[in-house]
């Protein structure tokens, strides 16, 4: 990048010692915290570098946010209070959706018919509210109107088995059972298993005495009311809540560049930075998996084409930034300690306040402003470059050539974030926004095909493993409260047992502290509100209030929702049995039961995750050839490409998933955790080092052998595919030489030799790290230390 002259631009540095000005601080300090000195740029210790530009004195009015110091302090991160963050994503939306509805439905009852039938219609449309989450309009009518359906069999079964106790003793564990199958259809399918569990037990709770088919006939009633409005809200608020899925994965995408920019901090092991960036890795993923398949099924205006577009330029960043990934260690290796890796750390925590504040202006529906200014630090990097060049020779050749090939992939990142906060608010044809590719390949496949259901019943599914173990738990938990000697209430006791238990051991293991705990405080806060007022259109609010914290924290954080879902469960049962007493010790005694009839169950017929980590493996060496095929290809399809880079981003950070899972396994049950570990960060290594390949050749492609590239390419591509796929077959490539006579190390010919030469080492190496994790696998052993963490 050229410096800029002028006597307005050019830049004048300044070194000197920082000190604090305790007494003169700017106006706008009261609005951000910081923890570090109030400085204008940079601080290394005591020495900043400080880059005279217009930028703000002690005194001056308030600035523009890019041009304010960077913050990292609680209450707030990069300038949005928690509270914010809280309440402006699309979880929240859909929760308060939810809440709305829900309250609708039991006012409209309450007026009408009064408090038996609100009560009824009420417990319906909570059920039936469960399968309300975001999800594109052709999939909204299938979800909740199944959840309707089997809602109205379980309550039918429940009504008609409940006056005979061993009836509906194996009505609990057949409802249990099949229940916890459906889940064999994947994640899609979790809401609708937990509507399910959460219907039973609401029946239970119902009163036995009076006609059975009132509660049924209130129940389906509420429920089909209830799919009607969720229905038109989508309808209405459909282009809302695409944008806010949007939002949020960009807002993901920013924190994967933050903890990026943690690699230029020589102060951070390379080991945690890797792992903290792989599971972020996962997020991202999910989210990105989560917006493709809102917005690519449905393009019809150019508004559509517009968010569309935007995820587009976001994949692309994405895989942009993944090829930075292999210069970290020689930067780190040739300059720790330097200015200019803090000057690269930096501008990478500007990049994600620029994203983040993209993605917040898509959640709340709002224009993004012009970007965070990143002129200070490229005029600092490129000071720091322009001294590198004529001070390095020989040996200081590749160093240099480093800091500059990293520098042109920052400015790339930056021109990348640019193209994302225009497409934000640039209407797009559908075709165009997505080059006319078709986008059926990356959508999620959701079927439900009953032999899929039917392949699953086999003692080696973990899905049937996790149907007869939780069936067996509630079973015994139903069994449990018939002999109890105090009159207790055998849905709470189910009802803690299904929002402990999972189908991994690990999974059930991470929640049910969060589960106990949120169990016992919805314990206490029913008791409190049951003593405190007996107003029935409180009680009603809060229950409409839980319902939409449960919806809005179910996937962020357990304990919230745990709670929500005690008061959803407990409170109901109030309006249909006002004259049972609520007793808190018994409530308590029955959470511990339920948790410890929960723990106790996770060990019968458990499915280990280690089981799965040799499959897992494979997958990511089979993923891995396909996209070392797809990159090395001189002229790839678009295609196959993008389908291959995302088959490989799933597979890691399922293996990266599964492996953090078996560490919350029995010790014994752990299996070569070290060189699992190695295995996922070569393979993100290795995913990089051929993103940089494929962004190399484009970028500088005039300075290779056209010629002979397509040769090249094609050699090395059979080789290191050879490699992953067959341990026993390993190919050598031809000896690459390390230096060219006569041609620079900065040259992109020798560039890519030596890049070809690192992925051949990292597929070897993966693949002696398979056999071995392989050979282990019928081989136990504990990890090397307690504080080895899977990545």
């Amino acid at each position: 990048m050229p410096m800029p002259t002028g006597p307005c631009t050019r830049p004048r540095l300044r070194v000197g010692i920082a000190r604090w000005q305790r007494k003169r601080k700017p106006p706008w300090r009261h609005r951000r915290r910081s923890t570090t000195a109030t400085r204008h740029l940079f601080c290394t210790n005591r020495l900043y570098l400080s880059i005279e530009r217009g930028f703000p004195k002690f005194g001056d009015s308030p600035p523009h946010r890019s041009q304010r110091p960077l913050t990292y302090g609680f209450p707030s991160i990069d300038g949005f209070p928690m509270t914010q963050r809280a309440i402006f994503n699309h979880y929240a939306y859909s929760g308060f959706t939810v809440s709305i509805g829900i309250f609708l439905v039991t006012l409209s009852g309450y007026l009408l018919a009064g408090l038996d039938v609100a009560a009824g219609l009420a417990m319906g449309a909570i059920c039936v509210s469960v399968n309300d989450v975001p999800t594109p309009d052709r999939h909204k009518l299938l979800e909740t109107l199944s959840g309707l359906v089997l809602g109205i069999l379980t309550v039918t079964i429940v009504s008609v088995t409940r006056s005979h106790t061993w009836l509906m003793g194996a009505s609990v564990l057949g409802i249990s059972f099949v229940a916890a199958m459906i889940t064999a259809y994947g994640r899609k399918a979790i809401p609708l298993s937990f509507s399910i569990f959460f219907t039973m037990i609401l029946a239970l709770s119902a009163p036995s005495h009076g006609d059975k088919t009132v509660l049924i006939k209130h129940f389906a009633l509420g429920g089909f009311i209830y799919l009607c409005y969720a229905l038109v809200v989508a309808r209405i608020l459909s282009f809302r809540t695409r944008q806010q899925a949007l939002g949020e994965s960009i807002q993901a995408l920013a924190n994967y560049l933050r903890i990026q920019g943690n690699f230029f901090d020589a102060a951070i092991p390379m080991d945690d930075c890797y792992r903290a960036l792989i599971g972020q890795q996962a997020v991202v993923a999910e989210k990105l998996q989560g917006a493709r398949d809102l917005l690519f099924r449905q393009m019809r205006s150019e508004r559509d084409g517009m968010l569309a577009a935007t995820l587009v330029k976001s994949l692309e960043l994405f895989e942009h930034l993944l090829s930075i990934q292999v210069d970290y260690t020689g930067l780190r290796n040739h300059f720790a300690g330097s200015d200019l890796l803090m000057f690269f750390r930096d501008i990478s925590r500007k990049g994600s306040q620029d994203l983040e504040y993209i993605g917040y202006a898509l959640i709340q529906g709002q224009l993004p402003d012009s970007g965070v200014n990143y002129k200070a630090e490229l005029y600092a990097i490129e000071h720091e470059v322009g001294r590198l060049r004529p001070s390095t020779g020989g040996e200081g050749q590749r160093p240099a050539a480093m800091v500059i090939g990293v520098y042109d992939k920052v400015l790339h990142s930056i021109e990348q974030i640019n193209q994302i906060r225009r497409a934000s608010h640039t209407p797009t044809p559908p075709q165009e926004a997505v080059s006319g590719v078709s986008v059926e390949h990356f959508l999620s496949r959701t079927s439900y095909n009953p032999r899929r259901l039917l392949r699953s019943v086999s003692f080696k599914s973990p899905v049937f493993r996790y149907a007869l173990r939780v069936a067996l738990a509630m079973g015994c938990g139903y069994w449990v409260d018939l002999v109890l000697p105090y009159t207790a209430h055998g849905y709470w006791i189910l009802l803690t047992i299904a929002v402990i238990m999972r189908s991994s051991y690990s999974v059930t293991r991470q929640r049910q502290w969060d589960r106990i705990l949120g169990n016992i405080i919805g314990c206490i806060l029913a008791a409190f509100l049951l003593w405190a007022t007996n107003n029935s259109v409180v009680l009603m609010a809060v229950v409409v209030t839980a319902v939409g914290v449960a919806h809005a924290q179910a996937t962020r954080n357990y304990r919230y929702t745990a709670v929500a879902a005690c008061l959803m469960g407990l409170l109901p049962t109030h309006f249909l049995e006002p004259e049972a007493q609520f007793l808190v010790a018994e409530r308590l005694l029955d959470t511990g039961v339920g948790a410890l009839i929960a723990w106790g169950f996770s060990f019968v017929l458990p499915y280990w995750e280690s089981n799965n980590i040799p499959g897992l493996v494979r997958n990511v060496l089979k993923t891995s050839a396909a996209y070392t095929r797809t990159t090395l290809n001189f002229s790839p399809s678009q295609l196959q490409y993008r389908l291959s880079r995302k088959h490989l981003i799933d597979a890691i950070a399922a293996l990266g998933s599964a492996g953090r899972r078996m560490l919350d396994e029995p010790e014994s049950q752990r299996r070569a955790v070290e060189p699992l570990n190695t295995f996922i960060t070569g393979s993100y290594l290795l995913a990089a080092q051929l993103a940089s390949i494929r962004l190399l050749i484009q970028q500088r492609s005039g300075e290779l052998n056209n010629a002979a590239l397509p040769a090249t390419l094609a050699n090395a591509s059979g080789n290191i595919a050879a490699i992953l796929e067959n341990s026993d077959a390993k190919p050598d490539l031809p000896p690459l030489p390390e230096e060219i006579p006569g041609v620079p190390a900065s040259n992109a010919q020798l560039l890519l030799l030596h890049r070809l030469a690192e992925i051949r080492d990292g597929a070897r190496e993966l693949s002696e790290l398979s056999e071995y994790i392989g050979a282990r696998e019928q081989t136990i052993a504990a990890p090397e230390s307690p504080s080895s963490k899977p990545l």
